[in-house]
């Protein structure tokens, strides 16, 4: 494409040459000039006053001797005439002009031609374009279900080894005594005893606990947290295994004492006791969880039994701090 550019500019400069070429051949040929331009009378010719009987009076015969190119009239005066020249200039000029209109017209044709190959050109490098598009397009897909298969590998092997920590068991005063809480007292500050068992593959860390109690027939929608207390050494449950029994005083938990008034009703089923709350732990991998429960107290026997999770979805729960 490169080279066939070059030969048709260099066809549309020889043409405009022989155009030129022929132009000048026109304007330059001798026929074209002034033919019969006169010499001034004062340079060339000389006529004196002659008698009708001078002597001198050029011939017929005197002025045929003469050349073509030289001719007199009556009075002597001299009229120069230059031959014409054995060069066909009009005819050139006329032979230039039908070669430069046949290039003009092969440039012409030649330039279609060349516009036909740059479109065909262009075409097959769009339809490359596009299937070199199609072809990324494809790749990048698969380099996206690539990522995401990895990421769900990564994320499998993760979920495979880290801790899984749960409060499974907890009870009032010594485990099975089977006692009322209050033991025949106004006001009672039992023993709350709670064990952690870790499912996982892996050590958690406890960082944070938070215990909550209330009375009531049922739980409000969204749990109300306020006594929240950092663990000041974190306590680290070795995976797949338990911790404690771990073991606080009800007023350390609760910040407040039990009260027989209270506890009366849930005796009589007029209302329950809940315990609820959270504790916040991180993993090996830095991720931080926060684990919700809720129990329901047993006055009488201060054993506590695991609430249903479709009755309170708010207060069970296992979720990724982020």
């Amino acid at each position: 494409m490169k080279h066939s550019s070059t030969w048709f500019a260099l066809i549309l400069i020889a043409s405009a040459l022989l155009l030129s070429a022929g132009k000048n051949g026109i304007a330059d040929s001798p026929n074209q000039t002034g033919q019969s331009a006169a010499t001034p009378k004062d340079e060339y010719n000389y006529a004196k006053p002659r008698s009708s009987g001078d002597s001198q009076q050029p011939s017929a015969q005197r002025t045929s001797e003469k050349s073509q190119a030289e001719t007199y009239n009556y009075y002597g005066d001299f009229n120069y005439r230059p031959r014409e020249s054995g060069i066909p200039w009009e005819k050139i000029g006329q032979v230039a002009t039908i070669l430069a209109t046949v290039a003009m017209a092969v440039f012409a044709g030649g330039l279609w031609k060349t516009s036909i190959w740059q479109w065909r050109e262009i075409k097959r490098q769009a339809k490359a374009a596009e299937e070199q598009v199609i072809k990324l397009d494809k790749t990048l897909v698969a380099t996206d279900k690539a990522a995401e298969a990895a990421k769900r590998s990564a994320d499998a092997a993760v979920a495979s080894s880290a801790p899984y920590p749960y409060l499974t068991e907890i009870w009032l005063y010594e485990k099975n005594s089977h006692q009322d809480i209050m033991r025949n007292s106004e006001i009672a500050n039992p023993d709350i005893s709670y064990i952690i068992w870790n499912f996982g593959k892996t050590p958690a860390f406890l960082t944070e606990v938070c215990w909550e109690h209330a009375f009531g027939l049922r739980l409000p929608d969204v749990p109300q947290y306020q006594n929240v207390a950092p663990v000041i050494a974190s306590e680290i449950i070795p995976a797949e295994t338990a911790t404690g029994p771990i073991t606080a005083r009800w007023q350390d938990l609760m910040g407040r004492l039990l009260v027989e008034e209270n506890v009366a009703h849930v005796r009589r089923m007029e209302t329950r006791l809940y315990v609820y709350g959270y504790f916040r732990y991180r993993d090996v991998f830095e991720r931080v969880f926060r684990v919700g429960f809720v129990y329901i107290v047993d006055v009488r026997t201060g054993n506590m039994i695991p609430a249903n999770p479709d009755t309170v979805p708010g207060y069970i729960y296992r979720r990724e701090e982020i």
